[in-house]
């Protein structure tokens, strides 16, 4: 008997690892997981490129404080850290494991600095809008004076 039991392969059983990582293996990471790494970059772009486009939008204008471009610094930093999270979100697929660990990386730290430039942002977009508030104009003096500029200069063409 003791030498069908040393012919007898033994069995261990060993438990799976119970740590889960974004930069392990695809097959180990959770569809869910890598989704919604991909639709949170994706709303950073999105909101980058809307801060660009207001950003633009009030140096067009000349709102209060536009000087600044407020609007487009922190738009081209949310844009940057969106377009790093959807090439971090391509994992080991298309990446390599190193690659895959160095885009997360740079993204957790560009979401970081994002953080800090919106809420300057913010900020600088709330002081202007209260001393935008606070000025007093009378667009019907503005309108009545625009309508007289525009007169003048419809007699001098005459």
């Amino acid at each position: 008997m003791d030498a069908k039991a040393a012919k007898q392969p033994q069995l261990v059983a060993k438990s799976p690892s119970s740590e889960k990582t974004l930069i392990s293996g695809s097959s180990d990471r959770a569809p869910a997981e890598s989704n919604l790494l991909l639709l949170v970059s994706n709303l950073q772009v999105l909101s980058g490129l809307l801060m660009l486009v207001f950003g633009v939008l009030c140096a067009v204008y000349d709102v209060t404080l536009s000087r600044l471009g407020a609007g487009l610094w922190g738009g081209m930093v949310a844009l940057l850290a969106g377009c790093l999270g959807s090439a971090a979100s391509l994992g080991p697929p298309c990446l390599s494991r190193r690659s895959s660990a160095l885009y997360l990386t740079l993204y957790l730290a560009l979401c970081l600095v994002s953080l800090a430039v919106n809420t300057l942002v913010l900020v600088l977009t709330l002081t202007a809008i209260v001393r935008d508030a606070r000025q007093e104009f009378d667009f019907a003096d503005d309108v009545s004076s625009k309508k007289s500029v525009g007169n003048e200069i419809v007699k001098n063409e005459k």
